[in-house]
Formats: structure tokens, C-alpha cells, sequence
């Protein structure tokens, strides 16, 4: 009787951790059974869940005003489990504040823990514990952020806040998956009826759904109430080379539209996207600033006018706006005004990147805006018909010649080089008679790693040599930025930027050709070091200043699909000369190794002449995207590859 008492206690007791996990208790209070919960009860090795994250939005405006204002009130109860989830509890809330139309007010946050009696204690943050941090742009972007004092193993968190955009067509979208898992994740919306919604869903957890109507508070007008549910989300797992959060993380978008609009009368979406077309071109945001006239711009444009050649007057036209506008770190294709932008000489996406049609046009030259979402946006989808997918607008050239894709805020590259953050995804071209959906894509090889090196190894076993590394392309991008992160650890002024991780000593570094004019930078390395030896037995890794250090694809199976972000190369070529009393005992084989569809090629060649090497090693990436499907052929040509590539020089000392 006894057992049975206590296996009901006990199934009792499990089934209420599994209740306190999805229940939605109300704000500022907790029970006993968040506080003792021992592990996530499907995922059991999270180190915290979110027990709860909910929006509430509404909206508030006049049957007869064109944009409404957006309320939403956000909520969030976090379980912490161990001091490996105490990152959980660092919150940062973004407020994306452009011309002052967003403010976030009303922050209330609580801690509960157990004391060493098993009473609840509840304390809450004051309002001098919330930080807010700002970043310096023309618009800016503000950060409130706060943590939690007295945060322990066991310990339950939760705050909430409310948001209010003026304005704004845009309702952010609801993210159901997070870096932890999930236990309820729900967003309701409070529609009036004179507003219609559309709903994108990129989900693979149930959904639930649920809808109904009220009277509004005035009684103008009747609102739909809408709510989706979804449960128990696994954590969002970051993989390699994905092509962003925002193309994979579990969501639902939105898209607003007053019922009383015109384009309400075009259920068809192709329809619709002519409609938005037609409104984009007569718009004072867009459209109508394509022809406006730009201060001491008049002899600049007649002196292009005399020029026949059209990617003379592209390169031409690209670097006078990038001389003349400093970017404001704003992505957006609302423009506020390029006549006051090219005053100021600080402007967002848009004024540059329409600053730059405007002047194209004016100097004969054939040009289009496009929308476009960024990588980090996520790929826009022509199926969902609301322009708030798009984050910003480029411009393209093109005719039987030409074809460039220009964005004015990509520093380091010239106008040949399409902007990274855009290629392989989709764009909207507007235009009066050409407007139409396209993809944005090269087959050109935009990323290209040359190493040639000369290396001499002396009777001691000393190497010394010369390395030349050229980087092309986004090569060069990927440079920059590792040089810029060096020179922040060292007082070098110069910092080789191969990512070598040999243990090589750099004697000097001279870098050519960092300028934007030039999509090839080259860096002339002096370096040595000391071969590694067992008695007599030297040994030299070949992979001298290689890109290929680690295998990214270790994990058995894949959830997402592989974008590399463009098709690739990677050169090393490596000339050894070795002392008279050492003999070449053993080397690197030649071999080729590819998929079967010859999408990727890793290639080695051996040329051995007495006491000299040479070692060619070439990796090209034909295909920059795969689908997750094909993640075992993926992974069984990096296996293979990342097994060869460290194969050592075996050098025999002769007494």
C-alpha cells in the first residue's frame, strides 16, 4: 500500500513539472512546480527553456487614416537550470527607432527562487537595474538591456514590456523557436475589421489556431481576435554555413493591408504586386525622388553625357555618390529625402542607392530599382504579398553588355563585385512596364584564396620562406575583417590574414591594393620556424596558410540546407628546398577527389626533383547552395578531404 502510494505521488508529481511547462500562469506569479523542475521534459539536456513567450498586438486608428499606430505587449518566463544557462537571463531588447516612431515603456521583471525553507521568494527589478545603450547613427538603434541579481540553479525569470509603433505597415514577425527550447510560444492579434491580415507560416511544429470577435472598446467597428499557439519548439540549432536565422527559424510573418485600400479589390497576387508597383513608382518615399534634382550635380552629370562607354560612367557615377555620402547604418527602401541627404552627406540604403538611379538615369544610363532583402532578413518570398519582407533597394544595369547589381553601402569592393548580402536570393524589379520578380545570382567565381609559397629548410631543420597571398573577390571582405580583428590583439601595424594556425613565426607583412577601386588584395609574408622532429625524423605540414583548418561538417545529420554564399576557390601552391644532409623519406600523395556531379573538386599534384618539392593543392566550390538532402554525399566529401589534408613531409636527418 505503501509503494502504491508513492508511485501515485510520484506519477502525480511528474505530471505536474509536464503542466507547469505549458500552463500559461499569470504574470507575476509562479508555483512550486517551475521552481523545482529538475530538466526540460523534451529536451533533457537544455540548460533553460522558455516556459512561456507570448505577443499581444493591437491596433488603433480611424477608418479613414491610412497607416495605424501597433501595440504590443510582450511577455517572456524563463526556467534557468545550471550556470550554463545563466546566459538566458542576459536580456536585450532592440528598438529599431527610425525618425522617434518607436518607444518600449512599461518594463516590469521578476525573479523567483526557493529560500533554504522551500518558501517562494519573489523580488522584482528596479528601474535603475534596466540600462538602455545606444548606437551612434542617423536613426538610432537602441538597446534596453538588463540582467538578474541573486541568479541561482533552479531560478525562474520573467519580464514584460510594451512596444508602440507610430505609423508603421510593418508588424514585426512572431518567432516561435528560440536558442532554447519552448515549452508555450502564442501571439494574438486583435484585428479591426476594416484592416486585412495575411499570415506566412514557416513552421514544422503544430500550430494551433484560434479566432473570434469582440466589439471594440468605441464600438466604431468590431475586431477579430486571432491567436496561434505552438508547443513545446525544440532550441534552434545554428549549423554551418546556413544561409541565415531568418530563413530557418520556426515564425509567422505578417502582412497588413486597410480594408478600405485599393489594392484590396486584387485577390490575385500577381495582381497585387503590379499594385504595389504602381504605388512604389508614385510615391514621395520612392518613385517620385528618382528625378529629383541634386545640388552641384549639373557638371558632374554633362561631363558623363560626353562619354559612350556605359561601365565608364557606372564606376564613375558609384564612386561620386560613395565620395559624397557617408551611410548611416540604415537598411531600408524608404527614402526620406536624397535632396536633404546629398546635403547632409549622411543617408540611409535607400537615399544612397536612389541617389545613385537618379544620377545614372540622368547620365544615359539604362538602370532599375529593386527591392531586396538582405541575408540577414531573410529570402523574400514572392507567394507572401507585403512589401514589410523587403529591408532595403538596390540598383541594377542591364543590357546586352552589362549586368551589374550596385549597392552603395558595400565597402571594400568596386561596382564589379555584386553585393554579398543579396546574391542567390530573390528581388522585385520596379518599373512602369518591366516590373516582375527576379533572382539575383553569378555564375562567376566571387571568391578566390591564392597562396604561393617559397619555403627553404636549412641543416638544422630551420624553414624559412616567403608566402604571396592574393585575396579576391569576397575574399577580400573575409581578409579585412580577420585583419581588423588581429590588429586589435597586437600592436603590429601589419597582420597576416590567412588564418594560418601553424605555429609560424611572421618576420614581416607588406599589403597591396586596399582600396575600394581594386577587388584584389595580396600580402608578401617573410616568415620561419622550427620543424617538429622524433631523433632524426623531421616533419613539415605542407598545408602552410591554408583555408581549410577545420571540418564544419562533423554532425551526422542536417536540419537546414548548406549555402556557402557563392561558388569559390582556394589555390595553395607550396616550392620546398631542402638541405643536402636531409633525404625526402615520405610526402603528400597525388590524388582528386570530387562529387559525383562535379559540383565540388579538391585537387592535389606532387612534383619531387631530388631534394625539392613542390605541392599544388586546389579546392573549387562550383555550387554555392545544397539542399539538406544531400548532406550525406556533403559530408563524405569533407571526410575525405579533411583525412588527406594535413598529410605531413617526412624529412630524414643524415649523420
Amino acid at each position: 500500500m505503501k509503494n502504491s502510494f508513492l508511485l501515485v505521488s510520484f506519477l502525480f508529481y511528474s505530471f505536474g513539472i509536464v503542466i507547469a511547462q505549458e500552463r500559461e500562469h499569470e504574470f507575476g506569479q509562479v508555483d512550486l512546480g517551475e521552481l523545482t523542475m529538475k530538466e526540460c521534459s523534451f529536451e533533457k539536456n537544455a540548460n533553460a527553456v522558455n516556459l512561456i513567450k507570448t505577443a499581444k498586438i493591437s491596433f488603433e486608428t480611424s477608418v479613414r487614416a491610412s497607416i495605424p499606430f501597433v501595440y504590443s505587449e510582450y511577455r517572456v518566463r524563463i526556467k534557468i537550470f545550471n550556470e550554463q544557462g545563466f546566459s538566458a537571463a542576459n536580456i536585450k531588447i532592440p528598438v529599431v527607432n527610425e525618425n522617434n516612431l518607436s518607444k518600449i515603456t512599461d518594463i516590469e521583471a521578476f525573479i523567483y527562487n526557493l529560500d533554504s525553507t522551500g518558501k517562494i521568494v519573489k523580488e522584482k527589478l528596479e528601474k535603475k537595474e534596466i540600462s538602455k545603450e545606444k548606437i551612434k547613427t542617423k536613426n538610432s538603434i537602441k538597446y534596453i538591456s538588463f540582467t538578474f541579481p541573486r541568479l541561482q540553479k533552479g531560478s525562474v525569470i520573467e519580464y514584460r514590456y510594451f512596444k508602440k509603433d507610430k505609423n508603421s505597415f510593418k508588424v514585426e514577425p512572431w518567432f516561435f523557436q528560440d536558442v532554447i527550447p519552448t515549452s508555450l510560444s502564442k501571439v494574438t492579434l486583435a484585428i479591426p475589421t476594416y484592416i486585412r491580415m495575411n499570415y506566412h507560416f514557416i513552421t514544422s511544429v503544430p500550430i494551433e489556431r484560434d479566432s473570434g470577435y469582440k466589439k471594440h472598446g468605441g464600438g466604431f467597428y468590431d475586431e477579430q481576435i486571432v491567436s496561434f499557439t505552438a508547443r513545446k519548439i525544440p532550441s534552434f540549432r545554428i549549423e554551418p554555413f546556413m544561409s541565415s536565422l531568418a530563413d530557418n527559424i520556426q515564425r509567422v510573418e505578417f502582412a497588413l493591408r486597410l480594408g478600405n485600400n485599393f489594392e484590396n479589390l486584387f485577390d490575385n497576387s500577381d495582381l497585387r504586386w503590379k499594385y504595389y508597383n504602381t504605388h512604389l513608382l508614385n510615391a514621395s518615399y520612392f518613385g517620385l525622388q528618382f528625378d529629383k534634382h541634386l545640388d552641384s550635380t549639373d557638371q558632374f552629370i554633362d561631363s558623363l553625357k560626353k562619354l559612350n562607354n556605359v561601365e565608364t560612367k557606372v564606376a564613375a557615377v558609384f564612386a561620386y555618390v560613395k565620395k559624397n555620402i557617408e551611410w548611416n547604418k540604415e537598411l531600408t527602401f524608404y527614402s526620406d529625402s536624397i535632396e536633404e541627404c546629398w546635403k547632409t552627406k549622411l543617408g540611409s540604403s535607400a537615399e544612397m542607392n536612389i541617389s545613385l538611379l537618379n544620377l545614372l538615369r540622368k547620365s544615359n544610363v539604362k538602370c532599375f530599382p529593386i527591392l531586396v532583402s538582405t541575408r540577414e532578413n531573410g529570402m523574400a518570398d514572392e507567394a507572401f504579398t507585403s512589401l514589410s519582407q523587403f529591408n532595403s533597394v538596390d540598383v541594377i544595369v542591364a543590357d546586352s553588355n552589362y549586368l551589374f547589381i550596385l549597392d552603395c553601402t558595400q565597402n571594400g569592393l568596386s561596382y564589379k563585385i555584386p553585393p554579398q548580402n543579396v546574391l542567390n536570393s530573390k528581388a522585385y524589379l520596379v518599373d512602369p512596364y518591366l516590373n516582375k520578380w527576379i533572382y539575383l545570382t553569378d555564375a562567376r567565381i566571387l571568391k578566390k584564396n591564392e597562396a604561393n609559397i617559397m619555403a627553404v629548410v636549412d641543416s638544422a631543420g630551420n624553414v624559412t620562406g616567403e608566402a604571396r597571398l592574393k585575396f579576391i573577390g569576397f575574399a577580400k571582405l573575409g581578409a579585412l575583417e580577420e585583419q581588423k580583428k588581429n590588429k586589435e590583439n597586437t600592436t603590429r601595424e601589419e597582420t597576416d590574414l590567412s588564418g594560418n594556425s601553424e605555429d609560424i613565426l611572421i618576420d614581416s607583412v607588406i599589403t597591396e591594393g586596399n582600396n575600394e577601386n581594386c577587388d584584389t588584395l595580396i600580402q608578401k609574408i617573410h616568415f620561419h620556424f622550427k620543424l617538429t622532429n622524433t631523433g632524426n625524423s623531421f616533419f613539415l605540414n605542407p598545408s602552410l596558410f591554408s583555408y581549410l583548418i577545420k571540418n564544419p561538417f562533423t554532425d551526422s545529420s542536417r536540419q537546414y540546407d548548406i549555402d556557402f554564399g557563392c561558388t569559390q576557390s582556394h589555390f595553395i601552391s607550396m616550392h620546398l628546398k631542402v638541405a643536402d644532409n636531409f633525404s625526402l623519406e615520405g610526402f603528400p600523395k597525388a590524388m582528386s577527389i570530387r562529387m559525383p556531379d562535379s559540383s565540388i573538386l579538391f585537387r592535389r599534384e606532387i612534383f619531387q626533383q631530388n631534394n625539392e618539392l613542390l605541392i599544388r593543392t586546389v579546392f573549387t566550390l562550383h555550387n554555392s547552395y545544397f539542399y539538406k538532402e544531400n548532406y550525406g554525399a556533403i559530408k563524405s566529401f569533407f571526410d575525405r578531404v579533411y583525412a588527406i589534408i594535413n598529410d605531413l613531409v617526412l624529412l630524414k636527418k643524415n649523420d
